[in-house]
């Protein structure tokens, strides 16, 4: 067991803030809370492995920072690993003065992703990028992204790893604006937001605003200066479910200061106590995570940043109703089993209320709640070669796929049709390198007309027994298999198209004279 934690440091002008890198113990717990620091290179940079490697159950939390200053480094930098969960809540980040250098970066290192948790943050003035996550499909909710980039650059204020330009990052709740290149990355999508640029197809309930900020003191008062004034348009604009709602119980402000953990952000001061928060599910659960849908028995564990020893305002669900089973605890952990196996195809939501309480006397700091969807009961299978435009495509009608099939030199290209509406969210990993050890397949969402609307990262997952620096890792190989994260910004029909990658683009095929190439890919449509 490793703990590690830096918590109420100070720092002005030096070359380096804070660095914490976890080995390969059996279980890691990181805290970087309650910090100001304001140096030359980067200002808070975490690492759930070493030296590439990881066999820890890392949990990390990052949370009430001020990271500033980073003159030729990044202000916030996360390397995640495929075993991590990784909460970074709350920071104020920025200031940089070198065009490289992003208010936050976040990479994964390994054969899959971790899971990573990126709420209530301001992200502001990063020499480069606002937020560039690459490797890794962090959930982005109510953050504040704002003037990234320099006046002589081209930065983001988000972007992700993109395979022909197109990332698999959604931001949710968030202001992204004033960047000096695109507010959002071509792929990136939004939902109930303030972008100041965007295109029509990425994503659904936008606002294309000025956010009014307070600008209440300097550029440098994270906590009142980025504040939505009193006649903003992000007040009340968020997601309008309750579950998202501010802490006063009014509709969710968009950005850093909405939703359930908008308090304030950056440093507190001498004396903070650390607050009781869930860091997130440990457990790999999500396609995002490059995992496959949970199926049949098993736990889930939530890591905490304080330990608790009752269950008292936590609930599990599957489709809204109560799911049995017993909790247990452990050091800053809470696992629950449930009784019997999971049921199929189901919404599973897992949650932790105000009355959830720690060990020592400590509230919960905000209501959490995670969602992840279990496996269809049955898999479905190609059913015929000829689903090889879009008028034949084969019709996936339920909301959770499991799809096996092939393609072959005379059948290169396979569709799927299937229905959304506006603000619906297509989830997709592809298993074919891991099950069928083959690569080179492309995964692309086409609309009725056969326009290309997102195009999967193909490089996202690999063999889960290999890895970093050995083959398998997450490196630009023809074994990669794809993720796919898209909102639709427009209801109708569509198709899941997977094809030889080189005959999609008019090349020559790669499958072999005689050959075929088997393919597995699990969705969820939501």
């Amino acid at each position: 067991f490793i703990d590690i934690s830096v918590t109420e440091g100070w720092c002005l002008n030096c070359d380096d803030g804070v660095y914490v890198g976890s080995g390969r113990g059996t279980d890691t717990r990181i805290t970087v809370f309650n910090n100001f620091l304001e140096v030359l290179y980067e200002s808070v940079e975490v690492r759930t492995g070493s030296n590439g490697y990881s066999r820890a159950n890392v949990a990390t939390y990052v949370g009430f920072n001020t990271n500033v200053g980073s003159y030729e480094g990044t202000a916030s930098r996360l390397a995640v690993h495929n075993d991590a969960v990784f909460a970074f809540r709350n920071n104020a980040s920025g200031f940089n003065d070198v065009d490289s250098s992003d208010a936050l970066n976040v990479s994964g290192e390994g054969p899959g992703a971790g899971r990573v948790d990126v709420r209530n943050n301001v992200l502001a003035r990063g020499g480069g990028d606002g937020l560039d996550a690459q490797g890794v499909f962090p959930t982005i909710v109510n953050n504040t992204i704002a003037f990234s980039g320099r006046e002589s650059s081209s930065a983001e204020g988000v972007q992700g790893s993109a395979y022909d330009e197109y990332a698999q990052v959604v931001v949710e709740n968030s202001i992204v604006f004033d960047s000096s290149g695109q507010d959002l990355e071509q792929g990136v999508s939004a939902l109930w937001s303030i972008v100041g640029d965007h295109t029509s197809d990425q994503g659904a309930y936008l606002i294309q605003a000025d956010p009014l900020f307070s600008e209440v003191g300097d550029e440098l008062d994270f906590d009142s200066f980025y504040r939505p004034s009193a006649i903003s348009p992000a007040l009340y604009a968020g997601n309008p479910d309750a579950v998202y709602n501010d802490i006063d119980g009014t509709p969710n402000d968009i950005g850093a200061f909405g939703g359930p953990g908008g308090s304030m952000v950056g440093w507190f001061g001498a004396g903070a106590t650390l607050p009781l928060e869930v860091i997130g599910i440990r457990d790999a659960t999500t396609l995002g995570q490059g995992a496959e849908l949970p199926s049949g028995g098993g736990s889930v564990t939530l890591a905490l940043t304080r330990s608790i020893d009752t269950d008292t305002g936590l609930s599990v669900t599957a489709d809204g109703a109560a799911v049995a089973g017993t909790w247990t605890f452990g050091d800053r952990t809470a696992t629950f089993t449930p009784s019997t196996d999971w049921p199929a195809a189901a919404t599973i939501v897992v949650s932790a209320d105000d009355a959830v309480e720690s060990t020592d006397g400590v509230a919960n700091r905000f209501a959490w709640w995670d969602t992840f969807v279990t496996a269809p009961a049955v898999a479905s299978v190609e059913t015929t070669d000829a689903n090889d435009d879009f008028g034949s495509a084969q019709a996936l009608t339920d909301p959770v796929w499991d799809v096996t099939g092939s393609l072959s030199d005379v059948d290169t290209a396979d569709f799927y049709a299937f229905s959304a509406a506006v603000g619906d969210r297509l989830t997709l990993a592809s298993f074919s390198a891991r099950d069928f050890d083959v690569g080179n397949l492309l995964y692309e969402v086409q609309d009725s007309s056969g326009a290309v609307v997102h195009r999967g990262n193909r490089y996202s997952f690999f063999e889960p027994v290999a890895f970093y620096g050995e083959e398998g890792d997450n490196e630009n190989e023809d074994s990669g298999d794809t993720f796919l994260d898209h909102v639709f910004a427009a209801n109708g029909d569509y198709a899941l198209v997977i094809y030889d990658i080189d005959a999609s683009s008019g090349s020559e095929p790669v499958i072999g004279e005689g050959e075929t190439r088997d393919y597995r890919f699990q969705a969820w449509l939501r």
